[in-house]
């Protein structure tokens, strides 16, 4: 009796892109842990110190007709018109000097909260170290206002208050474009994200380039919408690719 041949389909190659091993082992783990450590360290350090002078220049009044010199772009001071209409509320310089400075620690507690967490727990990752590295400055450095205060009234912490903002600022817009698996997906918007730390340069080390006030008109109409148009399709063409992505799989 004849047994019944059963035939099998050919193979299909799976469209599915090789998973390339982002692992970091031996001395680069080493080197790779200790140098987010020693940032972690000095960001802390520089974000505790600069709390209570932060709640001290937030009790400073911004002079009528002037730019405060104090804190980010001097966002955080109150103009005498702000503070009339704080006061209008039944509420004092101090509790919003308090407020101020409470939202900026909230804040960067969950920032580092969820950094320290993914360096605990897979830190051996090069894209989990690189999140967490961009989670720990942008929510130490470049979000809150505590390492401009600090800053401001001890200028000599200027030049590593300035490398953390901008390591904080450059980070976190790459993760936006490498999360989650490392890679530029369209490969296209590894050009927006050059773009983007191109930006960041002048923006921390020569302040005054990005003040748009001193910008023509036509620079102001033309370069912003065009950057946040490029920003918009790489973010709607990042949506499609990872769409196709899962129908695949």
């Amino acid at each position: 009796m004849n047994r019944p041949v059963v035939s099998t389909p050919p193979a299909v190659a799976s469209d599915r892109p090789p998973q390339a091993d982002t692992r970091l082992r031996g001395r680069w783990l080493l080197l790779a842990r200790s140098v987010w450590l020693a940032v972690a360290a000095l960001s802390l350090s520089l974000f505790v110190a600069g709390i209570p002078t932060a709640f001290t220049q937030l009790q400073v009044v911004c002079p009528s007709g002037s730019t405060c010199p104090l804190l980010q772009d001097g966002v955080g001071q109150l103009p005498p018109d702000g503070l009339r209409a704080l006061h209008d509320l039944g509420l004092s310089l101090d509790f919003y000097a308090a407020y101020g400075v409470a939202l900026d620690v909230v804040l960067g507690a969950v920032y580092v909260a969820v950094a320290a967490l993914i360096f605990w727990r897979t830190s051996a990752d090069r894209m989990a170290l690189f999140v967490a590295l961009a989670l720990l400055t942008f929510g130490t450095a470049t979000f809150p206002d505590n390492m401009y205060a600090l800053a401001a009234a001890q200028p000599a912490w200027w030049p590593p208050v300035v490398v953390l903002n901008f390591l904080g600022s450059a980070s976190f817009g790459l993760f936006l474009y490498l999360f989650p698996d490392g890679r530029f997906v369209p490969r296209w918007t590894r050009w927006v994200a050059l773009s983007w730390l191109i930006w960041q340069v002048p923006k921390y080390w020569s302040p005054g380039w990005t003040d748009l006030n001193t910008w023509t008109a036509w620079l102001n109409v033309v370069v912003w919408p065009v950057a946040l148009g490029a920003v918009a399709l790489a973010g709607l063409s990042l949506a499609v690719a990872i769409r196709r992505r899962a129908i695949i799989r």
